[in-house]
């Protein structure tokens, strides 16, 4: 079985899609799959070779694309992907995975896998029509509605199709567009620290030392001078919408007391810098990778989750979900929160709308020692979401399908 699999991210990214990417590849490639996989980030043979000494029976071929364009949107980014993996057209696969957040690999997954006939699996993680949603441009109606129709023709001629969230399910359902599965973004394990492990061990790693220290010197500073930290790691966009969030807890009398430290990067870097300006109790630190995170989770009171009051996020999980809930520290998330409370329960887990700020607040200040956490619980938690689990039923879900396909059209 050969399958071609587009990715916009694999390790040394840390980010949920990376993660996702090589869980996947992993479990095509102990079902007896040959890949060829085709991403968008930075080259990393180390990656190549990790899967090579595990899966030394199997064919793996990973290639990376970085585009250097002036324009930076998606479309461009689509054309220069595509150009790029036109030589792919020469050779056949039974199966093309596209896993998704934004137009260029599912478009080009489902180009593929029609020239050559190929069973398309699409992993849609997010809806970039959505995106437009929370533009504030005249032309944000008109693109998203464009980028509608792509989605849904991509989604319609899909042979699999699966989304990460109980509320995207339903939204792609009742527009007839019903998912294969809902397959929530995973939870690493052992695997993945050992891929990062042998990373750090080759000084390939993303983090100096020298920042790393400064930053655990920081947090240790800060846990010293205010009444708790809170720590949010991750991407700093438009969805998450820290400077409404910002503004927000300025208007508290109890702001003062805490430490807000933000890690991360994204494009709403510099406007969140900007509006911090002189605040002494919130730090902008920039994105680090995965072994640093951790060490900065480790020093941290509380571990925030944050998402705008936006339409479109009213139907996610935020993937940072994924990570702080393999922790035993307390989890706050800020923003709409119905769709998926139900999912998480209240383990040690605090939901507050932009409406309740003041409760957030209240919370950081007084309640630290008072906070019932179950740990074996959250631990069962963590482990139905871990990402061995997860890409098992996955790839399980989607071989069985395709077999099924095969013998009814012999």
């Amino acid at each position: 079985m050969k399958l071609l699999f587009l990715c916009s991210e694999l390790p040394l990214s840390n980010r949920p899609v990376a993660l996702r990417s090589f869980y996947l590849i992993r479990e095509f490639l102990a079902r007896g799959a040959d890949i060829t996989v085709l991403h968008r980030s930075t080259v990393n043979s180390h990656l190549e070779n990790f899967l090579r000494t595990e899966f030394p029976d199997r064919s793996i071929v990973i290639r990376s694309f970085s585009h250097r364009i002036l324009i930076d949107y998606e479309f461009a980014k689509f054309v220069m992907y595509s150009l790029w993996v036109f030589p792919v057209l020469a050779n056949k696969y039974d199966l093309v995975f596209a896993t998704s957040s934004k137009l260029g690999t599912g478009l080009l997954g489902l180009i593929i896998a029609y020239l050559r006939r190929s069973f398309l699996i699409i992993d849609l993680r997010d809806s970039l029509s959505d995106s437009f949603n929370i533009l504030a441009n005249p032309l944000s109606s008109i693109l998203s509605k464009f980028i509608w129709y792509i989605e849904a023709v991509v989604v319609s001629k899909s042979d699999y199709f699966t989304v990460v969230s109980p509320g995207q399910f339903e939204f792609y359902k009742d527009r007839g567009f019903a998912p294969s599965a809902m397959v929530p973004n995973f939870i690493s394990d052992e695997v993945f620290a050992a891929l990062y492990s042998d990373i750090e061990n080759n000084q390939i790693c993303d983090t100096n030392s020298v920042t790393l220290n400064n930053n655990l010197a920081l947090m240790r500073k800060l846990k010293s001078q205010y009444k708790s930290t809170v720590l949010y790691t991750g991407n700093i966009g438009m969805a998450q919408d820290f400077n409404t969030f910002i503004s927000l807890l300025q208007t508290q009398k109890g702001f003062n007391e805490i430490a807000l430290i933000i890690c991360g990067s994204g494009r709403c870097y510099a406007s969140v810098s900007e509006q911090i300006g002189s605040l002494n109790n919130v730090i902008l630190l920039p994105e680090v990778d995965r072994v640093s995170v951790d060490s900065l989770v480790a020093l941290a009171d509380f571990l925030l989750v944050r998402l705008g009051n936006f339409q479109s996020n009213h139907r996610v999980i935020p993937s940072k979900f994924m990570s702080f809930i393999n922790t035993s520290k307390p989890i706050i998330f800020s923003g709409p929160y119905t769709s998926f409370r139900d999912y998480f329960g209240e383990n040690g887990i605090f939901y507050f709308s932009d409406d309740d700020i003041e409760g957030l607040i209240e919370l950081v200040i007084d309640s630290i020692e008072k906070i019932p956490l179950d740990v074996e619980k959250r631990n069962l938690t963590a482990g139905s979401l871990g990402a061995a689990n997860l890409a098992s039923q996955y790839v399980g879900g989607v071989i069985n399908e395709y077999e099924r396909r095969v013998s009814c059209n012999q």
